[in-house]
């Protein structure tokens, strides 16, 4: 007679595996190097970014009951999925240990910059957001990358956030959400340059244009 495992340790591993591989997909998307106007996105960029989906994932499920363990196998996927991708890359056990430190250093510098920031008054939330996401990426050089994208960034995470707190519990503890494509012209407005210093600290702004990749066609 077959017997199944339905005790909440396994679901709530299920779920947390489900959340992660949906990031996974989402960040894979060759859309994300466009936005950020570089050639192809990196090991150590794509597991940032996976750390501000992860953030933006963990700040909703802080308020729902006994959500620690999911949150825990959520993370548990990002570390092995770094772990896996170094061994291809790296051929020694140090370099790999370097960079895997490096990775998980990235995850929790950007947990507490995004917690400092949302403790921050409301006018200067969106300035503490920015000024982390450009202080802890990993960019070899964040200056180049444009201010616009930044800026999408941000409007990213802000609609996310507002998103999810509108998905109930029990839907949102199953994985039952997704992700906006950063492209999307329709949900994120691209600041003027006039526009700019309203919105980006002095620090992110440079000498690029501010032009938006074009939108990808079906």
């Amino acid at each position: 007679m077959l017997t199944f495992d339905t005790s909440a340790g396994r679901k709530n591993m299920m779920y947390g595996q489900r959340m992660g591989m949906t990031m996974m997909n989402h960040i894979n998307n060759p859309d994300w190097a466009v936005l950020f106007g570089v050639q192809e996105m990196y090991l150590e960029v794509s597991m940032w970014l996976w750390a501000i989906h992860m953030w933006m994932v963990q700040k909703r499920l802080w308020v729902i009951p006994e959500s620690k363990p999911i949150a825990n196998a959520m993370h548990k996927l990002y570390s092995q999925t770094a772990e896996k991708r170094l061994a291809g890359i790296y051929d020694t056990g140090r370099e790999r240990g370097i960079v895997q430190q490096r990775i998980e250093s990235l995850f929790y510098s950007n947990i507490i910059g995004f917690d400092e920031a949302f403790k921050a008054e409301c006018q200067y939330r969106d300035a503490l957001l920015l000024y982390a996401l450009y202080r802890n990426s990993p960019f070899e050089h964040r200056e180049e990358v444009p201010m616009y994208a930044w800026y999408t960034l941000l409007q990213y995470i802000r609609l996310h956030l507002a998103v999810f707190d509108r998905i109930p519990n029990s839907e949102f503890k199953q994985g039952f959400f997704y992700f906006y494509h950063p492209l999307d012209s329709d949900l994120f407005e691209r600041p003027t340059a006039l526009d700019a210093p309203r919105y980006v600290p002095d620090l992110l702004l440079g000498k690029r244009g501010v032009r938006p990749p074009e939108k990808p066609k079906n």
